[in-house]
């Protein structure tokens, strides 16, 4: 694997780590309740983050070759935006939860099988990653390492709630 797979690898472990150690901060009375109307719960908030990893996921899998292109600054902003949560970006229709999964635990575990894809995709791509054009709902085409770097940096970001 190449030094910018490995990378992409450890970050999506990490992300799991970070997301895991916010969710065992939060007191269990706290994960389903809505801190206000048009706000999340911790576990809608878990779902939306199932979700948009399941279909990005499968954006990944349906991308197609381009010739590779590398953007430093416009990858960093991908990632410096996307683990922004001071400024509210409405979630697209396919992320939104519906409360499919009626527990943390439960949730966590489809999360922790919807990485196993997006890691196995990862590992088994041959080629460049930046040469695998794929559509984000909100950022439009970009190349595969820019949605990596996306799915890895929307866990890291990931904050407990106050207990």
């Amino acid at each position: 694997m190449n030094r910018e797979k490995t990378e992409i690898v450890a970050r999506l472990d990490s992300g799991v780590a970070a997301l895991q150690s916010a969710v065992n901060a939060c007191s269990a009375g706290l994960t389903s309740i809505r801190p206000a109307p048009d706000r999340w719960s911790v576990l809608d908030c878990l779902e939306h983050l199932v979700l948009a990893e399941e279909y990005l996921c499968r954006q990944l899998a349906a991308g197609t070759a381009v010739t590779p292109f590398k953007n430093a600054e416009r990858e960093a902003r991908i990632v410096t935006v996307g683990a922004d949560r001071r400024r509210r970006i409405p979630a697209p229709d396919v992320s939104h939860p519906t409360g499919r999964w009626p527990s943390i635990a439960e949730a966590m575990n489809a999360l922790l099988v919807a990485r196993a894809r997006t890691l196995a995709f990862v590992e088994g791509f041959d080629g460049d990653l930046r040469g695998w054009q794929v559509t984000h709902p909100i950022a439009g085409l970009v190349n595969g390492y820019e949605m990596l770097r996306v799915l890895s940096a929307s866990l890291r970001s990931v904050r407990p709630a106050v207990s």
